[in-house]
């Protein structure tokens, strides 16, 4: 019998061949929390706060996620992104990594890999205060892949 997409559709990523955007279509930025304002008190789609792991961005159990971080034309970041990640497993959210946005300088992007195999959703923070008057805040793309 063959396979009737009208029957069943697929809303799983599977194996993906390519990186998947977290946020929809390609080129759609995340939401970055501010400073202290962790994924367990924060929902980024409701600010309704959440411990049940319903927060963040679902990665359907990638292995890879790939962060890129994009300076505006009018300077730099001046402050790094934190990468949160939850397992329905254990719970709770828990800090992965810090990605080091420093080098980035006006109008460049840096891409940075991180193995997150067996974690069900991700999130991203500020790691200090409000970006400054003269650090615009960059544009946060994420994307996961196998």
């Amino acid at each position: 019998m063959a396979h009737d997409s009208t029957v069943y559709k697929h809303t799983s990523w599977g194996r993906t061949r390519g990186p998947k955007n977290l946020a929809g279509a390609n080129g759609t930025a995340v939401t970055v929390l501010a400073h202290d304002a962790l994924p367990v008190t924060t929902n980024i789609s409701t600010g309704a706060g959440a411990r049940d792991g319903t927060t963040g961005y679902a990665t359907q159990n990638q292995r890879y996620l790939f962060v890129t971080v994009s300076a505006t034309a009018n300077g730099t970041p001046g402050r790094d992104v934190e990468v949160w990640w939850y397992m329905h497993a254990a719970g709770v959210w828990a800090y992965k990594e810090t990605l080091d946005c420093d080098s980035l300088t006006a109008s460049t992007s840096k891409t940075f890999q991180v193995d997150i195999n067996g974690v069900d959703r991700v999130a991203f923070v500020r790691d200090a205060g409000a970006w400054g008057a003269e650090n615009r805040a960059p544009t946060v793309v994420a994307a996961c892949s196998t």
